[in-house]
This record gives C-alpha cells, structure tokens and sequence, in this order.
C-alpha cells in the first residue's frame, strides 16, 4: 500500500514593513510586508500502525517570491499585503 500526504493550511501570519527613516543612525530603509505560512502535511498507510504522522512545514515569503504552489487563501493574502 503506498503512503498518502495530505497537505492542509494551519495559519497565515502577516507582518508589517518597516517604514524609512533616513534621519535614523544608521538610516532605516523601508522595508515591505512578510508572510508566514504554516502547513500542516499528514502522511498515512492503512498497512502501516506507526501511521498517520503529521508534521508542519513553515515557509516565510517576501515580496517577489513565488507562492504560486500555495493555497489560494495564501494567494489572496499576498496580492493583498504587496498590491
């Protein structure tokens, strides 16, 4: 029997850019906002007792990355955040 993954969306974070202060020492550059994705991914084998085992994989976007491979709430949310 093989092993199924099932991939779901445990939560979306945001966090604000940074605003430029160039009066600042050292200046501070403006930064844009950034995205933390936590998805949840379980893998299973009706065969296999030591199974499902879930784990979370985190992945951290910035503007410009692809998050093509993301769900589409992720999607929405980045269109959003870097529109």
């Amino acid at each position: 029997m093989a092993i199924t993954k099932v991939v779901t969306l445990q939560r979306v974070e945001t966090y604000p850019g940074i605003e430029a202060d160039p009066s600042a020492d050292p200046p501070i550059e403006a930064t844009d906002p950034t995205l933390m994705v936590v998805l949840n991914e379980t893998f299973n084998a009706a065969s296999d007792p030591d199974l499902p085992v879930t784990a979370s994989n985190v992945k951290h976007f910035s503007k410009g990355d692809d998050v093509s491979s993301m769900p589409t709430l992720v999607q929405t949310i980045a269109t959003a955040i870097w529109a």
